[in-house]
């Protein structure tokens, strides 16, 4: 970094009491923008423990310690307040945490991620090299790894923290400039708004099989099963505070529900289920499969795990594809970004079933202003077409 870069890294505030929060926020509730950023551990949890806040308003970076704080409204506040701007880079698992500490989700909020994509770069860079194209600056990130949990924090972890949220600055002006040439300044703040509606509102326990997309071939009473079983899992390794794969994997799910074991020695046969975690859930699961064959089949309102498109769509979302990305491309936009492979198979499959269900992602929000008339037209005029 250059030397006014690593003048500004020096400078920093502890802050480790709840009075020191207070404090902190309110100071802060004349800046016009915040850069922020975290640092936690998660290895054997389902929540990420969280090893450090990181805030940086263009004088002093804070580095707040979360592990003897024990009220956040004060930084809920901060994060709520509408003339403030929130900077991130790769926003989502830091958005996790804020929503696992009860935290309000930051807004509005500029992810540097998105930026980079919004102006025709790689979907998913890297901080790092973000900076190093942008600003010709070499970050380190040999601390990426680090036990943030323990204390005291090492002098390399407080400068690989501080680096990471002061050059936010720097790369937000230099990233804004480029998006307002272009018009598309708004674009990267919408996305933000979506990403922050995601991480409050995750996807419920009693639907979370539907992200179990393996699941498709099963025929409805075992995707009922499959459904029962996701959603104990999620309630078991929330109440726990253990990752999924502690309890089992998604295959696993599958082939329970698949196979419907009335054993144990059933459930070693279809599963990877052994020693510990078959004792401690392996009851359970027979519990589960027992109550759902006495349980009456699911009715017509059950909603199914998504299948691929039929080969007879193949064309269509083909045409669909090819549509959003000549616009991508004429906008200078990431196609991933305006148009991920499954948003446009989710368009697909909703417009070939009768368009009943809500819209998809790429007819609402700011997708929609961009794409929606041109896919619909594209749809229709394929449909006739076939």
């Amino acid at each position: 970094m250059s030397q006014k870069s690593e003048d500004t890294v020096r400078e920093h505030q502890w802050i480790s009491s709840d009075t020191e929060l207070v404090n902190l926020c309110g100071q802060l509730k004349s800046v016009q923008w915040l850069a922020v950023d975290t640092e936690f551990v998660r290895t054997n949890t389902f929540y990420p423990v969280p090893g450090l806040v990181q805030l940086y308003d263009g004088e002093r970076v804070y580095l707040v310690d979360p592990l003897p704080i024990t009220d956040w409204s004060p930084l809920s506040g901060i994060f709520a307040q509408p003339d403030i701007l929130k900077v991130l880079h790769a926003c989502g698992e830091d958005l996790e945490l804020f929503f696992s500490l009860g935290i309000q989700q930051p807004q509005p909020l500029f992810d540097t991620q998105v930026a980079a994509a919004m102006l025709g770069g790689e979907l998913n860079e890297g901080l790092q090299n973000l900076v190093n194209r942008n600003l010709d600056l070499h970050l380190t990130k040999h601390e990426t790894r680090s036990d943030w949990t323990l204390r005291p924090l090492s002098d390399e972890q407080i400068r690989y923290a501080k680096e990471d949220v002061v050059i936010l600055l720097p790369l937000f002006e230099k990233q804004k400039e480029a998006l307002l040439d272009r018009g598309q300044y708004d674009l990267v703040l919408a996305e933000g708004d979506l990403m922050g509606a995601q991480a409050a509102n995750p996807i419920a326990e009693d639907v979370y099989y539907l992200k179990l997309r393996g699941g498709w071939k099963l025929r409805k009473h075992a995707q009922s099963l499959l459904a029962t079983l996701a959603s104990w899992r999620e309630r078991e390794a929330k109440a726990r505070n253990i990752p999924r794969r502690r309890i089992c994997t998604d295959d696993d799910l599958i082939q329970l529900a698949m196979r419907r074991p009335e054993s144990l020695g059933q459930i070693t046969q279809c599963t990877k289920l052994m020693g510990s975690q078959l004792r401690k859930f392996g009851k359970l699961i027979l519990e589960l499969v027992k109550e759902d064959e006495a349980r009456e089949p699911a009715g017509d309102e059950f909603v199914m795990i998504r299948p691929p498109l039929p080969k007879s769509a193949k064309e269509l979302y083909q045409q669909v594809r090819e549509m959003a990305q000549s616009i991508a491309s004429e906008k200078g936009i990431n196609p991933g970004l305006l148009a991920s492979r499954s948003m446009l198979e989710e368009l697909v499959d909703w417009y070939l079933k009768g368009q009943a269900a809500e819209q998809p992602a790429l007819l609402r929000t700011w997708r929609g202003d961009i794409l929606g008339s041109l896919l619909m037209d594209v749809l229709q005029t394929g449909e006739d077409d076939r």
